[in-house]
């Protein structure tokens, strides 16, 4: 809004107060979506908290083998997490995945 003030001052050398009153009112609007925005936003993050309030506890996947890359390739991991190549076997912990 500051631009648009100073631009039409600096070209008619006055203020246009129906410029100024717009940008207003655009600047309200934007606020208020905003607002309606920020209110869903934190009714989703106490649903979140609800749910996960009722969960005991979050485990770590199980590592089952090792890429190439050594990056840990966890139970049910279609590809590695780092050099996402594709995993095509179940291998044992201490194993490398073959491509």
């Amino acid at each position: 809004m500051g631009s648009t003030v100073y631009r039409t001052f600096k070209h008619t050398g006055k203020i246009v107060e129906d410029t100024v009153g717009a940008k207003c009112a655009e600047i309200e609007k934007i606020e208020a979506e905003i607002g309606e925005w920020e209110e869903r936003l934190e009714l989703i993050h106490t649903n979140a908290k609800k749910a996960l309030g009722s969960v005991k506890a979050i485990a770590k996947p199980k590592v089952v083998a090792f890429c190439d890359c050594g990056a840990e390739i966890y139970e049910g991991a279609k590809f590695c997490g780092e050099c996402f190549k594709k995993i095509e076997q179940e291998a044992s912990p201490d194993s490398p995945v073959s491509q």
